[in-house]
């Protein structure tokens, strides 16, 4: 039962984070401001599908945890529905984020903006863009160690 707790806990923390950088998904439907960060698109599509699944997971999990089973296997065999409404709920959301990622950067190619080099980052696990209405928008560092 701790367990089952904790990981509710846990994977509420994981939701609560991801809600924090949910407004990004917001930035394709917006109008352009005068400086604007792109997130990779591994990274825009991550958000993306973290909320429905961590979120699915965790109403599974409420339910599991006031509704508990004797064998494990009971456990697949009722929730084999809901974790496939989960998966397909996560997929199309995946599915809009991609045109959506796509789109936001041909919005910030259309409307001429610069690339500011010194704040980008490109990294193997967490790399964005920073673009500017002009270069004097730009700033001399990324604000983080190394960049």
């Amino acid at each position: 039962m701790i367990v089952r707790i904790a990981g509710l806990v846990f994977f509420v923390l994981i939701l609560g984070g991801d809600l924090l950088l949910a407004p990004n998904l917001l930035i394709p439907f917006q109008p352009l401001e005068a400086r604007i960060r792109l997130l990779a698109y591994t990274n825009f599509v991550a958000i993306a599908a973290v909320i429905p699944l961590v979120g699915g997971g965790i109403l599974v999990g409420i339910h599991q945890l006031f509704h508990p089973r004797k064998d494990k296997g009971e456990y697949a065999t009722a929730y084999r529905g809901a974790w496939m409404k989960i998966m397909w709920i996560t997929l199309a959301a995946v599915i809009v984020a991609i045109p959506s990622r796509f789109y936001l950067g041909y919005k910030v190619d259309q409307a001429g903006y610069v690339k500011c080099v010194n704040e980008s980052r490109t990294s193997a696990k967490s790399s964005w863009r920073v673009y500017a209405k002009s270069e004097s928008l730009c700033k001399d560092s990324s604000g983080i160690y190394g960049g």
